[in-house]
């Protein structure tokens, strides 16, 4: 058993689904995001993505890391753009909304993974009780 009655397998996958969250969170604000050709910094938005790495015994599980894309920007061309360059064109967020929505639907699927864990972790977890009674 891992930490406060948790089984390892229980808390590899808690710590999955709060992977698959942030990973979730990362892509809502991208779609929410792919227009917009100003951020805080007075660029356009970049892409924020997730890096997955193991964490190691004792109980396992995954971290997360958010990093932002670093590939180039979209160009457009719209001269009446307030954000328009000399040249007319404007700088657009590395965002590809294909591609996040491939993500979105990878991503539903490992939450789905993670959420069976724990539910298969608890049948067998009342599967021995029952046996010890």
């Amino acid at each position: 058993m891992g930490t406060g009655g948790m089984s390892t397998s229980s808390g590899i996958a808690v710590s999955g689904l709060r992977a698959q969250w942030r990973r979730l969170d990362a892509l809502a604000n991208n779609i929410a995001n792919a227009r917009t050709t100003r951020s805080a910094d007075g660029e356009a938005y970049r892409r924020k993505d997730i890096v997955f790495s193991e964490v190691g015994e004792p109980c396992g599980g995954v971290r997360t890391e958010v990093f932002e894309d670093p590939s180039a920007y979209r160009l457009e061309h719209d001269p009446k753009h307030p954000d328009a360059r000399a040249d007319g064109m404007v700088e657009m967020p590395n965002v590809d909304l294909a591609e996040e929505q491939v993500n979105l639907m990878y991503t539903q699927q490992a939450f789905l993974v993670n959420l069976a864990v724990l539910r298969t972790d608890q049948q067998m977890h009342e599967a021995f009780l029952d046996i010890l009674r």
